[in-house]
């Protein structure tokens, strides 16, 4: 039981430094990652927070799973809601406080490389932990399983297409 409560601490630090990633991110001017990109465009399409954004386009990712998974879809699946919720509280309490105006293309760069460094740790995190992927990340994983192809594969198609 200790085990499994020193893993979800780890997986909420994980949780809160991909949030501090995706916040800086949005800051270099530079651009943002495909997810991040379509959440920055519904926070600025429906004058929502970023946060909200992240969680609303995640809640669609779970549904969509189930839909594909129906009687399959299971707590893990459900349990992204919560990623998402968490992670979208983070994000919005982060850019509540933390506000950067890089000067010129050297400071956006240094900017992107630290947000890029931070997402990676998250991502390390979050993964080692095995408890609840990102939503979509489990969708593509619901998705994989659907449709037969390699994780890989559609890993990379869903991101282009996203």
């Amino acid at each position: 039981m200790k085990k499994i409560i020193t893993r979800f601490v780890i997986y909420v630090a994980g949780l809160f430094i991909n949030a501090l990633g995706i916040t800086l991110s949005t800051y270099t001017g530079l651009g943002v990652a495909c997810v991040t990109c379509f959440c920055t465009n519904l926070h600025n399409a429906l004058g929502i927070t970023l946060g909200n954004a992240f969680t609303l386009w995640y809640c669609g990712y779970v549904f969509m799973e189930f839909l594909m998974l129906r009687k399959d879809f299971g707590v893990k699946n459900l349990l992204q809601l919560g990623f998402a919720f968490i992670l979208g509280f983070f994000t919005d309490f982060i850019k509540s406080f933390l506000i950067l105006e890089p000067v010129g293309l050297v400071q956006q760069l240094t900017l992107l490389f630290v947000s890029l460094w931070i997402i990676a740790l998250s991502v390390v995190i979050l993964i080692n932990c095995d408890l609840v992927p990102s939503a979509p990340d489990g969708f593509v994983q619901v998705l994989y399983k659907k449709i037969n192809k390699s994780f890989g594969n559609v890993k990379v198609f869903h991101d282009i297409s996203v």
